[in-house]
């Protein structure tokens, strides 16, 4: 109203109170003001003016009060809906969750239709449900069931619960150990590694190097010993990602690199530079493919939670040669005075005609890579350059 009586002039008069006090009051410049009402309501109609007549006074007081109802309605309605849904989540939490809750949320609530009761869920109880689940995945996909799965692997599967449960017991890792199983970053570099090998002989096969680039092996004097060798020649990265093996190049890349992967299977690489650099001794790619096979099965087959040695494991000789096998490894490494003075890396190659009596030698697999890693090193050696765990000297010399 000041703001007003400035803008018209000095000698505006300002009328304190309502508009409906001041017409009582029948002040002349009010009646004056009153004749020219018609002009007023026009105005007011085409400009929205309130505020110069008592019942548009009255109007915004409705008006106001009217939206102050509907504020409260509204206010009053929302909080129906909330306690609504309150009661909607805590009904479903009880019994199941809802179709529209399992498509926005597959996994997360994927587990309530059968969600454990109150106090269901203890240490112990966690370790048992582990292993009925790591059994359940042996049986469906061929992995050990001493191996540690991931987290993100029960989600997946359905298992949120337990995986929550771990969490509440300590995670995964604590988890692990208490259950003596192996570590998932161990048999994953396991696994990996035996994909790699096998990803790299099927491209060999597929795309072998010209015949005249195959290695023949030979003895100490040059001599050539059995048939050409076409896995001596580590192929180019770029001509296998050419080639459509993507799988193969990042297993490669993850491993190493071609030179390295190349000298610790004992392969040439050229083009790579710096061959001499480093230098592992003899290996090759089919030996290196069936041991990792067979220490896999022995897992597979051999291994269930809780692990004696949660790790995985170079075979000893006990596990690869039969008893009468051992028995003249025990007798050849055995001295006068009945003590065993060997290395690892001196056990000896055993020739079956040594043993003509050994009638227990299977497909003779085990003495085959017995004197494969005899060749290449022995045990410990082999064993570091596959990346498995290999028991102590005074242990693993040992071939009971």
């Amino acid at each position: 109203r000041q703001a007003v009586a400035t803008k018209l002039g000095p000698n505006t008069r300002i009328m304190a109170g309502r508009w409906s006090h001041v017409m009582q009051e029948s002040h002349p410049e009010v009646q004056q003001l009153l004749q020219w009402e018609p002009a007023f309501v026009a105005l007011s109609s085409d400009t929205h003016l309130t505020g110069l007549y008592p019942d548009r006074d009255n109007d915004d007081e409705e008006e106001e009060e009217q939206k102050d109802r509907n504020t409260l309605q509204f206010s009053t309605q929302q909080q129906s809906l909330d306690n609504e849904a309150f009661s909607h989540d805590n009904h479903q939490n009880d019994t199941t969750t809802s179709s529209n809750d399992d498509s926005r949320h597959p996994k997360k609530w994927s587990h309530t239709s059968d969600r454990k009761p109150k106090g269901y869920w203890s240490l112990q109880r966690v370790i048992v449900e582990l292993y009925d689940y790591v059994d359940g995945v042996k049986q469906q996909h061929g992995r050990p069931a001493g191996w540690m799965p991931r987290p993100n692997e029960m989600t997946a599967s359905g298992r949120d619960d337990l995986k929550q449960a771990m969490a509440r017991f300590g995670g995964a890792k604590q988890i692990c150990q208490l259950a003596r199983m192996v570590p998932f970053r161990e048999w994953y570099y396991f696994e990996g590694q035996l994909d790699l090998l096998l990803q790299l002989r099927d491209y060999m096969d597929e795309y072998p190097p010209p015949e005249d680039e195959y290695n023949m092996d030979s003895d100490d004097d040059g001599a050539t010993t059995g048939p050409p060798n076409r896995y001596k020649t580590f192929p180019s990265v770029s001509d296998i990602r050419r080639n459509g093996y993507e799988s193969l190049h990042s297993l490669i890349q993850y491993y190493g690199g071609r030179k390295f992967l190349a000298t610790r299977l004992s392969m040439e690489a050229p083009g790579a530079g710096g061959e001499d650099a480093l230098d592992f001794g003899p290996f090759d790619l089919e030996f290196g493919i069936r041991l990792l096979t067979h220490v896999r099965q022995d897992q597979l087959l051999h291994k269930t939670p809780p692990l004696a040695k949660p790790v995985i494991l170079m075979p000893t000789p006990a596990k690869l040669l039969t008893p009468l096998q051992l028995q003249w490894l025990k007798t050849t490494t055995t001295t006068t005075s009945g003590t065993r003075q060997y290395q690892d890396g001196q056990l000896p190659q055993i020739n079956m005609a040594d043993i003509p009596e050994d009638e227990n030698n299977d497909d003779g697999e085990g003495l085959w890579l017995h004197n494969k890693i005899v060749e290449y090193g022995g045990y410990e050696n082999v064993a570091r350059r596959l990346g498995l765990a290999f028991r102590s000297s005074s242990s693993s010399s040992s071939t009971g």
